[in-house]
């Protein structure tokens, strides 16, 4: 069997895997369930962190989105992926505590987070020298700077530029349309990019 052949066999059989997976959970498998907190909990948790800042409220939102996919996989349709339909909620969630507690959009994500090191990929190179991207100094002006965005455009950076996500997870999970989200996206950076420039030559 060539590569080609394997990897071929290797996607199938992954399809298949998440399609039980997803047949347990749709049976009520306390054991699937768990597995799916187990693989899930960390990211819908800092998504959740990264909207509304405060730990507690992160954590009601995170055990809140659970118990919505608890009650709704039966829902799930699979027109996208199963982790994406659950950030979608998680998105969703974050932005309707917000709204009942007339808060702000906040940045809790802090520059220093070793998992992050792939922050900040502001165009097809890299938006930050690698060299000054250790600079403290540089990290809080970016961090300031993230908090000076309109509400919008902020979540749309954490989404791509903080939590990695693709441009059709982005679609999926915020509704908008692939134009109009890749315009307010660019946006945003070409926002970020002119308030940085006067102090980092980029």
């Amino acid at each position: 069997m060539n590569d080609h052949a394997k990897f071929e066999t290797t996607l199938e059989e992954t399809d298949l895997s998440q399609i039980e997976f997803i047949k347990e959970l749709k049976s009520g498998s306390e054991k699937a369930f768990g597995r799916l907190i187990e693989e899930n909990q960390k990211k819908v948790y800092r998504i959740a962190l990264s909207f509304v800042k405060n730990p507690t409220d992160a954590e009601d939102i995170a055990q809140e989105v659970f118990i919505r996919v608890y009650t709704s996989i039966g829902n799930f349709k699979g027109n996208s992926s199963l982790s994406t339909w659950i950030y979608k909620i998680t998105y969703n969630l974050s932005l309707d505590f917000l709204k009942r507690n007339n808060k702000k959009l906040k940045t809790t994500k802090t520059l220093d987070d070793p998992e992050d090191t792939e922050i900040l990929e502001l165009s097809g190179d890299k938006f930050i020298p690698e060299k000054e991207f250790e600079d403290k100094e540089l990290r809080k002006d970016i961090e300031q700077a993230l908090k000076a965005l309109p509400d919008e455009q902020r979540q749309l950076i954490e989404l791509k530029d903080v939590h990695g996500f693709s441009y059709e997870e982005i679609i999926e999970i915020t509704g908008l349309k692939e134009g109009t989200m890749k315009s307010k996206l660019n946006r945003a950076r070409v926002s970020l990019r002119k308030s940085l420039q006067s102090k980092w030559n980029f």
